[in-house]
């Protein structure tokens, strides 16, 4: 397991918005491993995990990029039928209950899987979990 952070950063709804997140970290040699973005109505919520938190948060903090900084776990999981299936049972088992899940598969047979804490305090077997090829 690897530790990693994500950042959480609201923006307005238009085109270019999460273009000039990706190109203000891009710029700095910040490289995203994940990126969700959602809307409602005219706000946004753009969340990254990246491969050096430090230097994005001097990124996002000099492009006065306001963000939320949560930490996350990656997990590989081999890529293969019922991979996702056994590891969210061992987290069912576990009492883990996922806030949000989005995962993509990778052309390589493995996965990797940030796993996120919660940005507000909850009890603590509430995660927020996302899969993504490393």
């Amino acid at each position: 397991m690897a530790k990693s952070k994500q950042f959480t950063v609201a923006v307005d709804n238009q085109p270019g918005a999460v273009a000039g997140i990706a190109k203000t970290l891009g710029n700095a040699k910040v490289n995203i491993f994940s990126l969700l973005g959602t809307a409602q109505g005219t706000a946004a919520t753009v969340e990254v995990v990246v491969d050096d938190a430090r230097r994005a948060k001097k990124v996002l903090d000099a492009a006065r990029i306001a963000y939320a900084e949560t930490p996350a776990e990656l997990y590989d999981l081999p890529n293969k039928p019922g991979a996702l299936a056994r590891c969210l049972e061992k987290l069912a088992a576990k009492g883990v209950n996922l806030n949000s899940i989005r995962a993509t598969a990778a052309k390589r047979p493995s996965w990797s899987t940030p796993w996120k804490l919660p940005h507000k305090p909850q009890p603590p077997t509430r995660r927020d979990i996302s899969f993504f090829p490393l």
